[in-house]
């Protein structure tokens, strides 16, 4: 997993879970999948904490295993 950028790896990593908690948030952390898998059985327990908050934050994306400058450019999303 690419942790940095073309400057090298980062020096220390905070997520949004942990600053949310280091700012005094109550959070509930529920992963719904990983970000290279297409499993979908995370997705429930995922729905359902997030049915039961009074915010949500999402945080999704891509890596360089799906997605990267030139070669790995998809020309369409399906």
């Amino acid at each position: 997993m690419n942790r940095g950028n073309y400057f090298g790896a980062a020096p220390y990593l905070i997520s949004p879970v942990m600053g949310a908690m280091d700012g005094g948030y109550n959070v509930t952390y529920v992963l719904g999948t990983d970000i290279t898998s297409n499993d979908t059985s995370g997705f429930a327990a995922a729905v359902a904490a997030a049915k039961e908050s009074y915010a949500v934050i999402y945080a999704g994306g891509i890596d360089t295993t799906v997605g990267a400058e030139a070669a790995l450019d998809r020309y369409t999303i399906t």
